[in-house]
């Protein structure tokens, strides 16, 4: 059905997750895609990787895996380099429409449960039911107004703390995909557009456990039995259109966007070893994440041994996470009291809190290539800069007990934090209240300038050689723009990769190819931060590192 069902069956190769690549065992952090010529980024705010399922197989004219470096490639990747080459004209109109369901023994008729949610949920988007109330203004305004104020605003947010039970149904996917070829001023032209929408539901058993071994002695800190509901939804459409202004020169334009939601509930269970007691908690998570990319490209023959191409793009990555909310609930593991809430005078990101998330990503791209050929022969020089920007922002609140009130803690939590239940910050009713930091928030700007020189030389009837040199100029800012600011870090790196690709001709049927080469892997943005967001799912906080080196 996509691109990475495909690269499944390819040797080599495996799939993680349904769309992220693996090549030769090296994870997808290590692996780099290219779409019709162009340098791809990330498609998820926080890891380094690419999704392969947003295109479909109907649209794809070939793809190209490449394990050996040359200089002409970029040069951020060890596994492999997947160049995934759309159709630009094709040989005759096709309409291909395709409906798909599956049946999974693990979720499918089981009950499920997720967030109530808003009507828009069903393709992948919050209609604003998760949004702050309108009286929210800025991070700087609310930390200024006093505590009546911020608590009376939390008091406003909706007390959805309980999910919505149903039962899992079928997964389902559609696309439509067509084409055409057509001739306009005695110009050919052609062009394709596609568009798919797939849901899946499904469900996962996660075991989260910390051990010590001391002196000999094995001990259990603690055991948390979690069960994540899931449901994914992957909405899409890409496009393009070609023309030949003679049979020598072309012009295309493509464009994709595409839209996955994770909207997840997860359910814990657990036993405190380190404190005797016993847990139940619970999270609700709703990841929205908007890939948007166009490209123009040009190929152009100056003549018959001189050849031109051109390539421009713009990306745009937006993620966005609103009211992320987890609560949990603790008892004594020898005693026969009820489950009370765990929260106190302190704000916490584990317990009672709401977060929000946002990131956006803006790439632009630009280069191209001469390609001249002698003979046999064949040089190749060509230029590539990306720039991209970044901003991260997260507002942290939490609900919070100014004076303790163990009936009120002893409240389900459909109940809990019901307006009544809120105070004036002060009293011995809830308080809300937001997480400060200058860690949840940063910039960042990476410009990439690429330039390379390669050969491409038959040194005699059985052996071939392409070989030359790529210079990768990275400069990289991260954290904030002043220099006095702790989060600053700055890097400007010029990296030297060479690469040879040495093919001799055994025979008529054997080939022996030795490489070699150097390239490099930078972290990613997220990895070099200062943020400090808490995981639920590892019960435990996730910080970036400065200090990492590419």
């Amino acid at each position: 059905r996509n691109t990475a069902e495909i690269l499944k069956r390819t040797p080599g190769t495996s799939i993680q997750e349904g769309k992220y690549i693996v090549v030769r065992g090296l994870a997808d952090r290590y692996n780099q895609a290219m779409l019709n010529g162009i340098l791809l980024t990330s498609t998820e705010p926080d890891r380094k990787t690419f999704s392969f399922d947003l295109f479909p197989a109907q649209i794809i004219d070939n793809i190209i895996i490449n394990k050996a470096f040359v200089p002409e490639l970029p040069g951020e990747w060890a596994g492999g380099l997947i160049q995934v080459n759309t159709k630009d004209i094709p040989s005759k109109n096709f309409l291909n429409i395709q409906l798909a369901t599956s049946y999974n023994t693990q979720s499918t008729g089981k009950d499920f449960f997720k967030d109530k949610g808003g009507k828009t949920d069903w393709y992948g988007i919050d209609d604003g039911t998760r949004s702050l109330p309108a009286g929210y203004t800025t991070k700087s305004n609310f930390d200024t107004s006093n505590i009546v104020f911020k608590t009376a605003l939390g008091k406003t947010m909706a007390n959805n703390w309980v999910p919505v039970k149903s039962v899992a149904t079928p997964n389902y996917s559609f696309q439509l995909n067509g084409g055409f070829a057509s001739t306009l001023w005695g110009k050919k032209i052609g062009g394709m557009i596609g568009f798919n929408f797939a849901e899946n539901q499904k469900i996962q058993d996660n075991l989260n456990q910390q051990n010590t071994l001391e002196a000999n002695k094995f001990s259990m800190i603690y055991k948390y039995d979690d069960k994540k509901y899931i449901t994914d939804i992957n909405m899409g459409a890409i496009t393009g259109f070609s023309i030949y202004l003679n049979p020598l020169n072309k012009i295309s334009y493509k464009a994709i966007v595409n839209v996955k939601s994770n909207n997840s509930y997860t359910q814990r269970f657990g036993n405190e070893y380190s404190r005797g007691d016993l847990m139940k908690g619970n999270e609700f998570t709703f990841a929205q994440n908007t890939f948007f990319t166009n490209q123009l490209n040009g190929e152009h023959s100056l003549s018959n041994k001189l050849k031109l191409n051109w390539y421009g793009a713009f990306n745009i990555l937006d993620s966005y996470s609103p009211d992320q909310r987890r609560i949990l609930y603790t008892k004594s593991a020898s005693g026969s009291d009820p489950y009370v809430l765990n929260i106190s005078n302190s704000l916490s990101q584990q317990s009672g809190s709401r977060i929000f998330q946002s990131l956006s990503d803006y790439i632009y791209t630009g280069g191209g290539d001469l390609i001249y050929k002698l003979k046999q022969n064949t040089i190749k020089a060509g230029y590539l800069i990306q720039v991209k920007d970044r901003i991260y922002d997260a507002a942290l609140f939490a609900n919070f007990l100014p004076k303790d009130n163990p009936a009120l803690r002893a409240l389900p939590a459909d109940v809990v934090f019901a307006p009544e239940n809120f105070g004036n910050g002060t009293d011995n009713l809830f308080g809300f209240d937001a997480i400060k930091g200058r860690n949840f928030r940063y910039m960042a700007n990476t410009i990439l300038n690429a330039g390379y020189l390669q050969f491409d030389n038959q040194v005699s009837e059985k052996v071939r050689m392409v070989w030359g040199l790529r210079v990768e100029d990275f400069d990289q800012l991260v954290g904030s723009v002043k220099v006095w600011d702790p989060r600053h870090t700055y890097s400007k790196v010029t990296d030297y990769l060479p690469g040879i690709n040495t093919t001799i001709k055994l025979n008529q049927t054997s080939n022996l190819r030795i490489t070699a080469s150097q390239s490099v892997i930078r972290p990613e943005l997220r990895e070099l931060s200062f943020l400090n967001i808490f995981d639920f799912e590892l019960n435990a906080s996730v910080q970036g590192n400065p200090n990492l080196k590419r």
